[in-house]
């Protein structure tokens, strides 16, 4: 049994980054906790996680912004390589994905109340395929994960894809044009870490 003042001490650490030397297991939580601590946003930056209520939860290399401000598909496509480098379109390759994704912009002050937003699914070249960092290359969409809303995809509409509203509090993708379909959008980016160096950013005085 430990004393007050060992349990007291262990109430400095952060949530989860409290190790004893009686776990079992304390080699793997140590290896977790320095990639976790290694593993950040740049400022303004969502990290995915697996809770997004809880400032303490399992934290995923993956980095999300949310626009201020609504565009067309093709020019938040381009927006987004303008917030950080290599910055892309969202995905949504889970329902998991899908759903933090749709928090994000709920929990968001920017969107105004319409929480319908582009996603990084295009259809060119005869499949519908996931933006990537690097614009030239793509990932076809697995359809062992898709949202699709009854009825779609049909893109004789447009080639882009959104996450919109269908009834209720439910949202699915639909298709859309990608030159004349404004809302907002959210953008996708590889967390900063010792394989991706973020600069600082610039101060502001």
């Amino acid at each position: 049994m430990q004393s007050d003042e060992v349990n007291n001490v262990g109430k400095l650490a952060w949530p989860s980054y409290n190790f004893v030397n009686e776990q079992i297991d304390l080699p793997e939580r140590m290896f977790d906790a320095l990639c976790q601590s290694n593993c950040f946003c740049p400022p303004n930056w969502q990290q995915y996680t697996t809770n997004i209520t809880n400032q303490y939860a399992q934290g995923y290399g993956v980095c999300l912004y949310l626009s201020s401000i609504t565009s067309a598909w093709i020019p938040a496509s381009y927006g987004c390589g303008t917030e950080a480098p290599g910055a892309y379109l969202v995905t949504e390759t889970t329902q998991r994905k899908h759903d933090f994704n749709l928090a994000y912009a709920k929990n968001s002050n920017n969107t105004n109340g319409v929480y319908s937003y582009h996603i990084g699914l295009q259809y060119q070249n005869g499949q519908y395929s996931w933006q990537q960092s690097n614009s030239s290359v793509t990932v076809p969409l697995d359809n062992s994960y898709t949202d699709w809303n009854p009825g779609y995809p049909n893109h004789n509409i447009g080639g882009c894809v959104k996450n919109d509203k269908i009834f209720g509090q439910s949202y699915k993708w639909t298709n859309e044009n990608c030159y004349s379909a404004f809302l907002n959008y959210i953008c996708e980016v590889s967390a900063c870490d010792t394989d991706n160096y973020c600069p600082p950013a610039p101060s502001r005085r």
